[in-house]
């Protein structure tokens, strides 16, 4: 599926064809970098973080779960519980989530390295987050939450190399080279500061009907250093709104929930390059709309299920407006000494067009398996993209072209064992994650990366009030199947938690490492590894 045709510039906006022609042949290809919005609420720092250990879009983090080698399914977590809430964020589900009012502040902290054909990689996160949970009786909730964060990043785009571009290949980040030969080495670092604030209210009707609303606002600004004389830096806002429901029937033993959610967000992504002779703006508008229907199935207490289907989709438009005094390097126009303010080249014009079309299904499965301390976990999710950008080529480019698919598929399973005595637990799991990226401009060769990880890990706790955890994940990586060669390596993870029961409070924290390396033969000698460290402080009242 091709995005729509780039629609005609109109007469106020248009570039006369001769002075087109001058500006292009002056201007062919100017660096803009964009982001990557592939993934839900994706925006600039998604873009930077992608293809490595950091997550910039998780909102509930589970300190147990990390602490015990990074489970995803074969462990139940109060954070992580089965229900609509979990998987397409349906505010109708935070009503469900807990009994009790809660309060809970987490704090992160992520570096990823990695020395891809030689050239260092990097990228580092903190965040703090506070989430606020009051109900009434479970007949109304009301949700806050708040999250201030911020990722520095340094890449390296090598070309030609034998990853055939891989930064601008798996980030999408544009980055023409009318500047900087096609020929070398394009490095491009940047700071990103993201806060966030929401508020949800839910209200239960009649018996088993639950109806909520949800507002975001999240703003992230960014400064980056390029190797480029004309650079650009980005600031991106969004704002949502979310309406979901919820619903409890009981069909015989069953038990179900029906929900469904959909949402509207205002997005807009501002360039702006401004220097003692130049002050220019590109204003990328692309309003998105998505929905979302769960299922959720519980059978006699020891089955729960839930199978969650979901759309979302964006179209797009940036206006440029340049605005470049008689002094600057890149205006076309001969300068006039008697009257310079005839040689101030300004231009407006609807420089490109741009959607993305997301369908995904998931599911999730736990099984306690009657009259023993076993419990069988699962998960499962798979998706299918498509994204375009269609700069407009009569007039100044932006950015390049883009038309691509992504094809993913994961799936989690996994067996948790209790100990006796309520003691703790030990659990064991797989996980495996593959995506296939086509270009379909043909600039980029078709790529299909994979992850397979095994993870052991457990609880053990040394009083009722201090539980320590421990686990390991082996990991096999391919990042092309088609062309680079498998690495290999592990991520070792502790934690300890603490319950203080006078107060209702509970501390959980963690830390892993995870150190990956080249497979025998591989002449890239490539190398990464990566730190996290997490804390939550959580109290019910």
């Amino acid at each position: 599926m091709k995005g729509p045709r780039l629609m005609r510039v109109t007469p106020r906006l248009a570039v006369s064809p001769s002075l087109g022609r001058a500006a292009a042949a002056v201007l062919t290809s100017m660096l803009v970098v964009w982001a990557d919005p592939a993934i839900a609420q994706a925006q600039i720092s998604e873009a930077w973080t992608r293809a490595s250990t950091v997550d910039v879009e998780a909102r509930s983090i589970s300190a147990r779960l990390d602490g015990m080698g990074g489970m995803n399914s074969a462990v139940e977590d109060p954070l992580d519980r089965i229900n609509p809430y979990g998987f397409s964020d349906n505010p109708a589900g935070l009503l469900a989530d807990q009994d009790s009012s809660s309060i809970e502040e987490s704090s992160r902290y992520d570096t990823f390295h990695d020395g891809y054909y030689g050239y260092p990689h990097s990228v580092i996160q903190r965040r703090s987050g506070l989430i606020a949970s009051m109900r009434n009786n479970r007949q109304w909730v009301l949700g806050l939450e708040g999250i201030y964060g911020g990722v520095d990043a340094s890449r390296h785009d090598v070309s030609p190399s034998p990853d055939n571009s891989r930064f601008m290949r798996d980030f999408d980040i544009m980055f023409p080279s009318g500047f900087d030969p096609v020929a070398g080495d394009n490095h491009i670092g940047a700071s990103v500061i993201v806060p966030r604030v929401g508020v949800t209210y839910g209200r239960k009707f009649l018996k088993n009907v639950t109806l909520a609303g949800r507002m975001r606002y999240r703003h992230e600004s960014e400064s980056r250093s390029v190797p480029n004389p004309y650079e650009i830096n980005l600031k991106s806002t969004e704002l949502s709104l979310t309406g979901g429901a919820l619903a409890n029937p009981r069909v015989g033993p069953l038990g179900l929930t029906v929900a469904g959610s959909a949402a509207w967000a205002r997005h807009h992504l501002r360039g702006t390059s401004q220097g003692p002779f130049n002050e220019d703006h590109y204003d990328w508008n692309r309003p998105e709309v998505s929905y979302n229907a769960q299922l959720g199935i519980r059978y006699k207490n020891w089955v729960r299920g839930i199978v969650d289907g979901r759309h979302r989709s964006h179209d797009g438009e940036e206006i440029a407006e340049v605005n470049w005094a008689a002094q600057y390097f890149l205006n076309p126009l001969p300068i006039n000494i008697t009257n310079p303010f005839e040689s101030v080249f300004k231009m407006k014009w609807s420089s490109l067009l741009s959607g993305l079309r997301r369908n995904e299904v998931a599911s999730r499965w736990m099984i306690d398996v009657p009259g023993t301390p076993a419990h069988v976990g699962a998960r499962f999710r798979r998706y299918r993209e498509l994204e375009w950008i269609i700069p407009n080529p009569n007039v100044l480019q932006s950015t390049r072209p883009l038309n691509v698919r992504r094809f993913g598929t994961q799936v989690d399973g996994g067996v948790s064992v209790d100990l006796p005595g309520g003691r703790g637990l030990a659990a064991t799991e797989i996980q495996y994650a593959k995506e296939r990226r086509t270009d379909y401009t043909g600039t980029y060769p078709e790529i299909l990366s994979s992850e397979l990880s095994y993870h052991f890990g457990g609880e053990y706790r040394v009083f009722s009030w201090l539980p320590v955890r421990g686990g390991v994940a082996l990991i096999r990586r391919d990042p092309d199947e088609n062309a680079n060669p498998t690495l290999k390596g592990s991520r070792l993870s502790a934690g300890v938690g603490y319950f203080w029961d006078l107060l209702g409070t509970q501390i959980d924290a963690s830390y892993s490492h995870e150190h990956v390396s080249h497979m025998p033969g591989d002449p890239s000698l490539e190398l990464s590894r990566s730190d996290q460290a997490t804390i939550v402080f959580r109290y019910l009242f």
